[in-house]
């Protein structure tokens, strides 16, 4: 799928666990982007939390680099840990991300600079499909930190820094990723891309980063990623949040943070 298709905007299917795109053409937020509200947080129980994402709306999947397995979370803290059946050896995953509609289970190791694809129906085992190398520039330790689907659009990676990127690969995984162009204020709002995640009803993408504590909001379109705004991820006594590795963002609207170091999974309204 091309960069240009990503004009191809996103409509709902109606399953609140997933979206889909439809050739609509552009169409006006039915979201319209605000301020954050920390309002509390879940504790996921899962130690080095390197990434989640929502497999449905109110059941995160949350990795970590240390196991060989992820942790379904949910409101309520674990459910469960999931295994993963081609890992055998501490993981090094940064980057998930779910496609809920065809149960696919996308990983990325980020020492490796490998995407995986995993059948996954939402319990047991995921089941490993294939395997994408990922030519990067820069360190391994700057590689991809985040990830979201968009269904009919493609994969979206964001490379954490050295320099900071978003990568679009196909549906699948396949392919070379395309570069796309970065506003050069979401450059400046983010001293790195520490995780990605999509909006399915304002159809506006959302980068955390680590470095400066903060979200930026975004248009997404053929053109790449433009500014909308940034918000700064502060707890309830407006102290910045430490190592935020990962954002999801709920069909109510809901902002959800990942912080590493304590595996708690932040709350945000928006105000």
């Amino acid at each position: 799928m091309s960069v240009q298709s990503l004009t191809q905007h996103v409509a709902l299917t109606g399953d609140n666990r997933a979206m889909r795109v439809s050739p609509l053409g552009p169409t006006l937020p039915i979201r319209a982007p605000a301020t954050l509200r920390h309002t509390g947080h879940i504790e996921s129980g899962v130690k080095e939390a390197s990434d989640l994402c929502l497999m449905a709306d109110v059941l995160f999947l949350v990795v970590t680099d240390t196991e060989t397995t992820l942790s379904i979370v949910s409101l309520l803290g674990k459910v469960e840990d999931v295994s993963l059946d081609h890992l055998d050896t501490p993981s090094e995953l940064e980057a998930v991300t779910y496609d809920a509609i065809d149960n696919r289970l996308f990983v990325v190791r980020e020492e490796a600079s490998v995407l995986e694809r995993y059948s996954f129906s939402g319990k047991g085992v995921a089941t490993f499909e294939k395997s994408f190398p990922l030519s990067l520039g820069g360190p391994k330790n700057k590689g991809i930190e985040g990830a979201c689907f968009l269904p009919g659009v493609g994969l979206l990676l964001a490379k954490e820094g050295k320099p900071k990127q978003l990568l679009l690969l196909a549906e699948s995984g396949k392919g070379a990723p395309v570069v796309l162009t970065v506003d050069p204020r979401i450059l400046a709002a983010c001293g790195d891309f520490s995780g990605l995640a999509f909006d399915p009803v304002s159809r506006h993408l959302f980068i955390c980063s680590q470095e400066s504590a903060c979200l930026v909001e975004a248009t997404i379109d053929g053109n790449g990623a433009t500014f909308l705004m940034q918000s700064d991820l502060v707890d309830a006594k407006g102290k910045s949040l430490k190592r935020v590795e990962g954002i999801a963002v709920g069909m109510d609207g809901t902002v959800f943070a990942l912080t590493e170091n304590d595996g708690k999974i932040h709350t945000f309204r928006r105000a």
